[in-house]
C-alpha cells in the first residue's frame, strides 16, 4: 500500500456514516491498481458503496473503485494501464457505510 489518507470528514446519520477522503497515490502497488480497503483504512465495520468523487490529474487518469478485489483501479485517460510505481497523485473518495456499535 503505497498511499496515504491525507484528509478524512465524516457526516454521520446514526450508525450510518459517509466518509470523504483524498487517498494520495504516490506510487501505483501494480500496474493499474492500489489497494484499498476502505472498512479498514477509514475505521467503518461494513461498506455500502464507495463513489470516486475528483481527480488531481483529471486529465492524465481514470480511477474508479473495485469491491470485488479492494482496490483503486487507475487507467491512464487513453485507455492503457500505467506502470507500478506511477505518481497518480490525489484521489477524492466518498465511502458510505456502517460504523458499528
Amino acid at each position: 500500500m503505497t498511499h496515504t489518507i491525507t484528509t478524512e470528514e465524516r457526516e454521520s446519520g446514526g450508525s450510518y456514516e459517509s466518509v470523504f477522503a483524498t487517498v494520495d497515490i504516490s506510487s501505483l502497488d501494480n500496474a493499474n491498481t492500489e489497494a484499498f480497503d476502505p472498512a479498514d483504512e477509514l475505521s467503518l465495520r461494513t461498506v455500502e458503496g464507495v463513489a470516486v468523487l475528483g481527480l488531481e490529474n483529471p486529465g492524465s487518469y481514470q480511477v474508479a473503485y473495485d469491491s470485488g478485489s479492494a482496490t483503486l483501479s487507475v487507467l491512464n485517460t487513453d485507455g492503457t494501464d500505467p506502470t507500478s510505481g506511477t505518481d497518480v497523485g490525489e484521489v477524492v473518495v466518498r465511502v458510505d457505510g456502517n460504523r458499528g456499535p
